[in-house]
């Protein structure tokens, strides 16, 4: 889950004397819209997502399954629905809910970029290769321990969904291998990432 933080400061001069200053807590945005979607190989990276990897709302598998001839390039996507959200800062962060995919072994030794795309509120296959507006940043899969937090800038993709769809739009997340996480003993490496805020 992915959340969004906004701050607004508020302040208010009573009876001219004293000022009363009040940070209003972080608007958090939860969303369970994140699935797993796979190329059907035959190399990595893929190019284009032809099945989904894991059931609607489970934690998102990134990696690769290896097989004989094929090699699957694993993405996870979530989608921000930001309907009633206003311009603001924002963070994005998820955790580390396992190692190993959902057909292979973990962690690997890869690295994980982070991307925003314009959503629809709708996981499709087609997010699989859905155009970038920023990548957000990228992670090493080496060192990492289940429950790790990561947490990414999301400002700039935030309020460019918001402005370009009138406050009614989404933004969509993708996390993708950026290296080849390579055979290994299992079929490949993967990991799973879930609590999107």
């Amino acid at each position: 889950m992915r959340h969004f933080r906004r701050q607004v400061l508020v302040s208010a001069v009573l009876l001219g004397l004293c000022t009363i200053t009040s940070v209003v807590d972080a608007d958090t945005i939860n969303t369970s819209n994140i699935q797993s979607i796979a190329s059907s190989g035959p190399t990595f990276p893929g190019t284009s997502g032809t099945h989904f990897h894991s059931a609607l709302g489970l934690p998102v598998e990134v990696g690769n399954l290896f097989l004989p001839g094929i090699e699957e390039d694993v993405r996870g996507v979530a989608e921000f629905n930001l309907i009633s959200q206003s311009l603001s800062s924002a963070a994005l962060s998820f955790v580390l809910a396992g190692f190993g995919g959902y057909f292979q072994g973990g962690p690997g030794n890869y690295t994980i970029n982070v991307f925003a795309y314009p959503g629809d509120n709708s996981i499709a296959l087609s997010d699989y290769q859905a155009p970038a507006i920023a990548l957000l940043g990228s992670f090493s899969t080496v060192g990492m321990v289940v429950g790790q937090s990561f947490s990414f800038d999301a400002t700039a993709p935030f309020n460019a969904a918001l402005l370009s769809s009138g406050g009614t739009g989404s933004l969509g997340i993708r996390l993708q291998p950026a290296t080849d996480p390579g055979a290994g003993l299992g079929g490949g490496f993967a990991n799973r990432f879930g609590n999107f805020q």
